[in-house]
């Protein structure tokens, strides 16, 4: 993600090809082990570099997936995305509605 949003890397240069499978697929490809992201900053920075590309489809899907429970149990997003550390009202968060496609 750093690499498309700060770097000098055009992500449809066939190059980039594996790259961008991985960031298609959440990286559910990736050979080496990941640690799961939080919403700060990492998912942010992820929900920021599908908005650039235009991938609609899957920045929406990313969010009803990493958000909308937190909505369904307590109305608000959280800091973190377990509910038994961190605020549960959390205004940062917000910031996620910026990306939500308009209709």
């Amino acid at each position: 993600d750093y690499a498309c949003l700060f770097g000098d890397v055009d992500i449809n240069d066939s190059r980039y090809n594996k790259l961008k499978a991985y960031i298609e697929n959440h990286f559910k490809d990736y050979t080496k082990p990941l640690c799961s992201i939080n919403a700060f900053i990492g998912l942010y920075l992820r929900m920021d570099l599908l908005d650039k590309l235009g991938w609609t489809d899957i920045l929406v899907n990313d969010i009803n997936e990493f958000f909308l429970h937190m909505v369904d149990i307590t109305g608000t997003l959280w800091e973190y995305r377990d509910m038994n550390i961190g605020s549960l009202d959390h205004g940062f968060a917000s910031y996620i509605a910026t990306l939500l496609p308009k209709q």
